[in-house]
Parts: C-alpha cells; sequence; structure tokens
C-alpha cells in the first residue's frame, strides 16, 4: 500500500517541478529483520512464502542504487568520524544529501 503511494508520489513529481524522488523510509525492529526487508525489495530475494515486492523503483539493478539499508551502527560510525573507508564515507555522502538538487564538489 505505502508502496504504491509511493509510486504515485514520484509519478506526480516526474511530471511538475520538483525534481528530487520522495524518499521512502522503513524503519525495523532489528538488523535481521531489516535485511530480509532489503533484500526483498532491493533485490527481489524474497522470503519462503512471500510475493515479489512489484516497486520497480526500490529495485537494485544495473549499477543504480534505488534501495540502501543504513544500520544504527553504521551511523554512529559516521556521526562520531570513525567511519574508515570508502563505503562509509559513501553512506555519510548519502545520507546528509537526500532531497538535495545539488551536492557538494569533490574536494
Amino acid at each position: 500500500m505505502l508502496g504504491g503511494y509511493w509510486e504515485t508520489e514520484l509519478q506526480k513529481r516526474s511530471d511538475g517541478e520538483d525534481p528530487r524522488p520522495p524518499v521512502f523510509i522503513l524503519v525495523c525492529k532489528n538488523t535481521r529483520i531489516a535485511k530480509v526487508i532489503y533484500d526483498w525489495l532491493a533485490d527481489d530475494k524474497r522470503p519462503v512464502g512471500i510475493p515479489p515486492a512489484k516497486i520497480e523503483g526500490f529495485r537494485n539493478r544495473d549499477g543504480i542504487i534505488n534501495t540502501i539499508r543504513v544500520d544504527s551502527k553504521v551511523v554512529h560510525e559516521t556521526n562520531s568520524g570513525e567511519a574508515k573507508g570508502d563505503e562509509a564515507r559513501w553512506m555519510r555522502l548519502t545520507l546528509d544529501t537526500v532531497g538535495k538538487t545539488a551536492w557538494p564538489a569533490d574536494k
């Protein structure tokens, strides 16, 4: 239901003046559930007995990342400066630029 609303909002925005896609934030009780939901939405790897999500805008494919999984540990590391590595820096930039139409230039 909410995924359908997201798709409707995406269509409205692509036809309108706001170039930013809508953001869909899903919060899970724990990291195991988060991984299952992420695999289902982003990669169509669904648990037994669960139908496909069928929300193409959430799928990651062909090098295009539409869905990311952010665990509280990653957020803590990036907020505290403990993050090491390109993936953590990419995550921090991604979180900092959600909803923006311009991004900081690479130093």
